[in-house]
């Protein structure tokens, strides 16, 4: 499956699972602020030497920063999967599902 069709579908299921929930603004939030944290960290989560369960317990902190359960849930698929480099990608469309869905165009 090229990244492309990946990105799409991890977001697509991601933003469905956040609305049902009412919880997509909090994700969004969550999926940036997880996003914007040092490259070190990114380093870690994106590395195929470091062992998943290291990554795991690195995403598991982020649960006593109050992080929803599907943006941690989101994080460890994507790690599970080897596909944590997609993560700025799918951010973006989910933002773009999101705005799209709230009928908000951004000029």
């Amino acid at each position: 499956m090229n990244a492309r069709k990946l990105v799409e579908d991890y977001a697509n299921v991601f933003y469905e699972v956040c609305s049902e929930q009412g919880i997509v603004s909090e994700a969004l939030y969550d999926l940036q602020a997880i996003n914007d944290v040092s490259n070190e960290i990114k380093q870690v989560l994106e590395s195929p030497i470091i062992s998943k369960n290291i990554k795991h317990e690195l995403i598991d902190e982020l649960k006593n920063n109050n992080f929803n359960k599907e943006t941690i849930n989101l994080l460890k698929i994507l790690i599970d999967a080897g596909n944590y480099a997609l993560l700025r990608m799918i951010i973006e469309d989910v933002q773009k599902i999101f705005l799209k869905n709230e009928n908000i165009t951004i000029v």
